[in-house]
């Protein structure tokens, strides 16, 4: 915006109205006549641990430490992410290589990105590392931009704190090492550093006025969240379940009645064990619990209001449902092995079988209004042995949706709805 340019844009930094140590904070911003500009960050996000050089969780960094997050005017949900670990999951990895290593691993303490490393000749993460120390004050933290998190803030111009008279932010935190926010869990959190909410905003009348006449109705895709079950195989991974095809159909009704765009389908092992060395050790292997766990010979299909949406019997390789995400929602990282745990990576990546099969994402458009939505599903069976292997745990199958919303604005007052 030109106000930055001006002069007119003042940064304050706000700490929290109420804050439990890894549990919550209440971040309530300012009423007066102002514009509050969207580009909220939290800025001081990190951890204290017992043993100094701790490091976050590889894939999210210190967006681990968040599970839920909400923008409320009084009591009215203006905008939401749930279950935003695993969102943040694929948002980290959904931009070039060069971005997550330069931008999204920098800012929030995470390891995605892969550099040729100039002596093994193998690909790995290159640059510093940051992580924990053993008090506070000296402990490494990031920074989380929260239009990743709150749709509606990448849509609006800004907030009106005359309209919005009583805006604030809740935040649901974790520091439970079996939640992974670091890369090893053989350690304790001795506390949780106390965010701060940095927020530019234009305070001159003159201008804010004018803003505010020119404040009109927005529409922007909030991401709405809804997850099935798809279980265990019948022997858990022993010699019956070879080649068997496991198949699961369910109907997903939290998007009923509601316009939809893009899709996201995560799937995660709820046993956080499984993340780690067989079972074992406390080092969590690869990027952990918050990207997607891959399956065998995996194929989906998607039925809306019943007819197919994916053409002929859906995707049904591993280059097909990379291709289909990266149509979807543009340029991902990505890496040999990363939907599919056959590729030997050793030979590609530094503790390369720790990383397969630890990014496989489905994704597709529905760009249409939900009245019957079903999913076909399917993973062929496999006998457990070494790592790598596929899963044939029982999963949280995970679906994260655009919807199509939109704030209507009258005089001094407005109404958020669903688009219909």
């Amino acid at each position: 915006m030109a106000h930055y340019s001006d002069g007119n844009v003042e940064t304050k930094y706000l700490d929290p109205k109420s804050f439990i140590d890894g549990q919550r904070a209440v971040f309530e911003l300012p009423s007066h006549h102002m514009a509050i500009l969207p580009n909220l960050r939290l800025l001081n996000v990190g951890v204290a641990s017992a043993n100094a050089g701790r490091l976050y969780n590889r894939l999210i960094g210190v967006d681990s430490l968040i599970k839920n997050i909400r923008l409320l005017d009084g009591r009215t949900e203006l905008s939401k992410s749930r279950n935003y670990q695993l969102w943040k999951g694929f948002v980290n990895q959904n931009v070039k290589n060069t971005q997550a290593i330069s931008k999204k691993s920098y800012k929030t303490l995470g390891q995605v990105g892969l550099m040729k490393n100039p002596v093994t000749e193998l690909l790995t993460y290159l640059p510093p590392m940051l992580g924990t120390n053993t008090a506070n004050s000296t402990t490494n933290s990031g920074d989380i931009d929260l239009r990743d998190a709150l749709p509606l803030l990448k849509n609006i111009t800004h907030l009106p704190s005359d309209i919005f008279q009583n805006l604030k932010i809740e935040i649901e935190f974790t520091t439970v090492l079996t939640d992974q926010i670091l890369n090893e869990e053989n350690d304790t959190v001795n506390s949780q550093v106390i965010p701060t909410l940095a927020m530019d905003v234009i305070d001159n009348p003159k201008i804010v006025e004018g803003m505010r006449k020119n404040f009109n109705n927005v529409a922007w895709l909030e991401i709405e969240h809804d997850q099935v079950l798809f279980p265990q195989s019948a022997n858990n991974g022993a010699v019956g379940d070879q080649n068997v095809v496991q198949e699961n159909n369910t109907q997903l009704d939290g998007f009923k009645n509601k316009r939809v765009n893009r899709m996201l389908m995560v799937k995660e092992d709820p046993v956080e064990a499984n993340y780690r060395a067989v079972g074992a050790g406390t080092t969590i292997d690869g990027f952990g619990k918050y990207g997607s766990v891959g399956v065998r010979d995996e194929a989906l299909q998607v039925r809306l209001n019943g007819r197919n949406v994916l053409p002929r019997n859906g995707l049904v390789g591993d280059n097909e449902r990379l291709a289909m995400v990266v149509d979807t929602y543009g340029d991902c990282f990505s890496y040999p092995g990363a939907n599919n745990a056959s590729v030997n990576a050793t030979e590609i990546l530094v503790d390369g079988n720790r990383f397969n099969a630890n990014l496989s994402y489905n994704a597709f458009h529905i760009a249409d209004k939900v009245m019957n939505l079903q999913i076909n599903h399917k993973r062929t069976g496999e006998q457990r042995g070494g790592q790598p292997q596929f899963s044939t745990n029982a999963l949280n199958v995970h679906f994260f949706a655009e919807v199509q919303k939109i704030l209507l604005i009258g005089k001094g007052s407005y109404t958020v709805q669903y688009i219909q």
